[in-house]
């Protein structure tokens, strides 16, 4: 272990707490075996947990953000341990509704009320998305799709619960809390899953099947 005679600043998105172009402050390095990677251990300026960034031989750290930015592997791959957690919307769901989910994933990082007030729009939107037919307020619609069968009684209870959470976020003077924001991202990618991961991954396989049972193939 190397330990540095003044920190070094270097910033990368920070995979605890998921804050963007954070600074990371470091002190000790090592250089690992057999590749001979230096291995430099950082502290989030937010949440101050730690990480370990990975740099190529002959590559400073400092270049080696720019290199992870761009995934530049000229000189070797640049990673940060622990990984960074996906912050996209489930498999094949709308284009519009991935981008309030995503925006909701982005406030995961401290901004609790906001992540809350976007998870519900996301599925407001995809309500709208899967069943265009179904009109009023968004109590309303989640509670026909579930009289209706369109929603089991498990999901319908789920949406009613994001909405619940999500007007809380949006309406309540007090702070949301994290630990709802969580539970709303939990719901609402089930929710998504359900609305259009599932159907999505049974169309992509019936028509693989399709293709294997054409005689002509």
């Amino acid at each position: 272990m190397n330990i540095a005679s003044k920190p070094l600043v270097f910033r990368f998105d920070c995979p605890w707490c998921g804050t963007k172009d954070v600074s990371f402050k470091s002190c000790a390095w090592c250089i690992a075996s057999p590749v001979r990677y230096s291995d430099w251990f950082g502290e989030c300026g937010h949440c101050y947990r730690g990480v370990v960034v990975s740099v190529p031989p002959n590559v400073r750290v400092e270049d080696a953000q720019d290199m992870y930015r761009t995934r530049d592997s000229s000189f070797g791959e640049v990673t940060i341990a622990p990984t960074l957690p996906s912050t996209g919307a489930p498999p094949h769901t709308p284009a519009n509704v991935e981008r309030f989910f995503e925006q909701g994933m982005a406030n995961l990082s401290g901004q609790w009320d906001a992540a809350g007030a976007m998870f519900r729009k996301a599925l407001d939107t995809a309500l709208t998305a899967k069943f265009p037919d179904i009109k009023g307020s968004l109590a309303q619609r989640i509670q026909k799709a579930g009289d209706d069968g369109l929603l089991t009684s498990d999901m319908a209870e789920w949406a009613h619960e994001i909405r619940r959470l999500g007007n809380e976020a949006v309406h309540e003077d007090d702070p949301f809390s994290e630990g709802d924001a969580r539970v709303l991202h939990s719901f609402t990618d089930l929710v998504l899953r359900y609305l259009f991961t599932l159907p999505g991954m049974m169309a992509v396989a019936r028509a693989g099947a399709g293709e294997e049972a054409d005689p002509s193939a």
